[in-house]
């Protein structure tokens, strides 16, 4: 592409421009960075981008890329912050219900993280303490005492086991549901 004059500013020279560093939205990530390998129609004098359908077409390639980047480095940090120290990876992946030898695989780059496993290990591996209150929540025999039993205090216990209560019987009513019965 030949420099244009800037349509914007129409001061400057609008030609291809290394967009490194220039920040997009891109799915869950409200700032994903471009890379130095991006090139984009750019003037020289205020900075405004433009942007047609080829141009559209290669953004999204490269944030694709960087996206998919992203997800497994955020996915790996959280898996070494939260094995062995907290919990085991099979542990783990039990808790997270994937197969069993899923989380190594995703360690060692041999598969693609999703995007949800990778928010739920972000998330585990922020707030370690949250390995077990995701322990206790799964447990089926005394739901009121698995949803008290992390809680940081009697009152915030109580509150939570009534919250949980209310929507587990909205989602399972004793009777009627999808089976005719729902969980007794």
């Amino acid at each position: 592409m030949k420099p244009t004059s800037c349509p914007a500013c129409g001061a400057g020279k609008v030609a291809p421009r290394s967009a490194d560093g220039v920040r997009f939205g891109y799915k869950n990530v409200p700032d994903l960075r471009a890379g130095p390998d991006l090139r984009v129609p750019t003037c020289d004098r205020c900075g405004e981008i433009f942007v047609g359908e080829e141009v559209a077409k290669q953004i999204d390639q490269h944030m694709e890329r960087r996206y998919a980047e992203l997800v497994v480095a955020k996915t790996q940090l959280a898996i070494n912050r939260l094995t062995p120290t907290e919990v085991s990876r099979r542990d783990l992946e039990r808790l997270v219900g994937v197969s069993a030898g899923y989380l190594s695989k995703l360690a060692h780059e041999a598969r693609e993280p999703s995007s949800p496993i990778a928010s739920v290990l972000m998330l585990l591996a922020e707030d370690p303490a949250r390995v077990e209150e995701l322990r206790h929540l799964w447990h089926d025999k005394d739901r009121r005492q698995a949803v008290t039993s992390p809680a940081k205090s009697f009152g915030e216990a109580e509150r939570r086991a009534e919250r949980w209560e209310r929507e587990f019987a909205t989602c399972f009513p004793k009777s009627g549901g999808a089976a005719g019965g729902g969980l007794q």
